[in-house]
């Protein structure tokens, strides 16, 4: 069998995707790591990363409604406050509900 070569398209694809993966490999890594030092269940990580993307489905489809209504730099600075909010709540999750309203607030 002979290789084939791929296209210059075909390989910016595939430098493209293979550090989104690696970087989705090592969060969902890290949180399961994290999840079982804090104690949380096993399924602690999948259940918050369901929840964020659940969420996040809502907070895709409301974005143009919040920035007619408030404006883009209003809009932005709001998530900025929240994304802030976000990585304090989730630096200091010591139970599987928090873990949730993190995942949450995360997905927003």
């Amino acid at each position: 069998m002979e290789a084939q070569c791929l296209s210059a398209r075909d390989r910016g694809v595939g430098v493209c995707v293979l550090p989104v993966h690696g970087t989705f490999a090592d969060l969902f890594s890290s949180a399961a790591l994290l999840c079982a030092e804090v104690g949380l269940p096993g399924y602690a990580p999948g259940t918050g990363s369901n929840l964020k993307t659940f969420v996040e489905a809502f907070a895709i489809f409301s974005a143009p409604y919040l920035i007619a209504r408030l404006g883009l730099r209003r809009t932005l600075l709001a998530v900025t406050l929240l994304a802030i909010v976000t990585n304090q709540v989730l630096a200091s999750v010591r139970s599987h509900p928090q873990r949730l309203a993190g995942a949450a607030m995360e997905g927003s």
